[in-house]
């Protein structure tokens, strides 16, 4: 399988648009059951992403739940024709970006804090795996959030160039640039972390 397929199909398992579609309908018809549905469908993904753009794991079940509750105040705004699965993507980065303004300007003002995700010991190979997976994220903690989000939806999450364009409101050209940009950042910050 090409690598562009592979990612296609990656996308395409996270969620299948006439599904949503059923489950919005049935949601704006007062269907509970559809909106547990829909937040098992995207809560991991959703998570995920603002985990890795924040880089703080409390933060982003915070801001995990706000998507949620965001969407469901906005429910009925949501145009059928247009991608749910976008527009929640859309969503969670423009809170996870906000969060980090936030952040920046609380610490401009003096206000400093800072939570660190705790982590188990586990046996030698999970702890290789854990130390990588932190060296990863504070290497994206190390380059500017407009690029951290294009690298996590492109190479965390896997989505297409043009879903990323059509989540960050982009041309397709632009989202290619800021990824090619975003890497060039992300093998800068890492080499001078030392491999």
């Amino acid at each position: 399988m090409k690598k562009k397929d592979s990612d296609t199909f990656r996308e395409s398992a996270l969620s299948d648009p006439d599904s949503d579609t059923e489950l919005i309908f049935r949601i704006k018809e007062g269907d509970r059951d559809a909106l547990g549905e829909l937040v098992d469908t995207y809560q991991k993904r959703i998570l995920s992403v603002a985990y890795r753009i924040t880089g703080d794991w409390h933060a982003a079940q915070d801001l995990s739940q706000e998507v949620f509750i965001t969407l469901m105040e906005k429910m009925d705004t949501f145009d059928p024709e247009r991608s749910f699965f976008s527009w929640v993507y859309r969503v969670a980065v423009n809170r996870s970006i906000d969060y980090l303004r936030s952040r920046t300007r609380e610490k401009a003002a003096g206000n400093r804090g800072s939570v660190r995700a705790s982590v188990a010991e586990t046996p030698e190979q999970a702890m290789i795996r854990t130390e990588k997976k932190e060296k990863v994220q504070k290497t994206l903690a190390r380059i500017p959030f407009q690029y951290r989000t294009i690298l996590v939806l492109r190479d965390i999450e896997g989505l297409s160039t043009s879903r990323i364009a059509d989540i960050l409101d982009l041309i397709p050209a632009t989202a290619r640039w800021r990824i090619f940009q975003a890497r060039k950042l992300f093998r800068e910050a890492w080499d001078r972390e030392g491999a």
